[in-house]
C-alpha cells in the first residue's frame, strides 16, 4: 500500500504546455514571432518573414499553426531514451534551413527602395521572365524592371512566368518553415529533456514502493518481531 503511494502523478499535456514558462524551452516562441510581427510593423520585421505574395496571409497562418503543432508533439517525447538525439537533430535541421532560406532569399528576392518614403519594399521574383518582359525590357536587370513595372503581384506575374514565381516562393517558404519548425522542435526537445530528467524513473519507483512494502511486511511479521 505504501509502495503505490509513492508514485508521481503522470505528466499531463496541459502539465507540459505550463511548463514553458518557467524553462529556456519558451525561447520556441522566437520562431512563431516573425510570423506575427511582420505583419504589424512591416517597416523593419518585413526582413523577419519571407516576401510571398499573396501567399503571405495563409503561410503565416500556416507557420503558427505548424508550430503549435511540432510544440504539442514535443509532449510525446517526454521520457524518451533518445532526447538528445532529437535535440540535435533539429539543431542541424534548423543550420541546415537557415542556409538554404538565405540562399533562396539571394536568387528570389529583390529589395526596392522607395524614397517617397524612406523606406524600401521586399519582393519575391521568379526565375524565368515571361515574353513581355524580354521583349520590353531586354537585358535590364530586376530592380530596374521591379522600379519602372511596380512591385505588386499582378506586376510580378506579368514579368515573370508564374511557375518559376510560384517554385521561387514555394522554396522560400520551406527553407523558413525550415528554420522555425527546427528551432521549435529543439526548443520542445529541451523542455522534454529537463522534464524527464526532473521526474524519476517509473520503474525504479516502482521497484523501491515494492521493497519498502516487503519490509514492511517482515517488520510486521512475527518472526520478523
Amino acid at each position: 500500500m505504501q509502495g503505490a503511494g509513492i508514485k508521481s502523478r503522470p505528466l499531463t499535456l496541459w502539465d507540459y504546455l505550463a511548463s514553458f514558462k518557467k524553462s529556456l524551452a519558451a525561447l520556441a516562441g522566437i520562431g512563431i514571432a516573425p510570423a506575427l510581427l511582420s505583419n504589424f510593423r512591416p517597416n523593419w520585421t518585413a526582413y523577419l518573414f519571407p516576401a510571398l505574395g499573396g501567399l503571405n496571409l495563409l503561410a503565416r497562418i500556416g507557420t503558427v499553426l505548424l508550430s503549435f503543432l511540432v510544440v504539442c508533439c514535443g509532449y510525446l517525447l517526454t521520457g524518451s531514451a533518445h532526447i538528445r538525439r532529437y535535440i540535435y537533430s533539429g539543431l542541424t535541421v534548423t543550420i541546415l534551413s537557415l542556409i538554404a532560406y538565405l540562399v533562396t532569399t539571394s536568387v528570389y528576392v529583390r529589395e526596392i527602395a522607395v524614397p517617397s518614403t524612406n523606406t524600401s519594399v521586399l519582393v519575391s521574383v521568379g526565375s524565368q521572365r515571361t515574353e513581355f518582359a524580354l521583349r520590353e525590357f531586354g537585358s535590364q536587370d530586376d530592380w530596374e524592371m521591379l522600379r519602372e513595372r511596380g512591385f505588386q503581384d499582378e506586376e510580378v506575374y506579368r514579368l515573370w512566368t508564374a511557375r518559376s514565381v510560384l517554385l521561387g516562393r514555394m522554396l522560400l517558404f520551406s527553407a523558413y518553415l525550415g528554420v522555425v519548425l527546427g528551432w521549435t522542435y529543439t526548443m520542445t526537445s529541451f523542455l522534454a529533456l529537463e522534464l524527464s530528467s526532473g521526474r524519476p524513473d517509473d520503474s525504479k519507483q516502482c521497484s523501491e514502493g515494492k521493497g519498502l512494502g516487503n519490509e514492511t511486511m517482515v517488520s510486521s511479521s512475527p518472526d520478523g518481531g
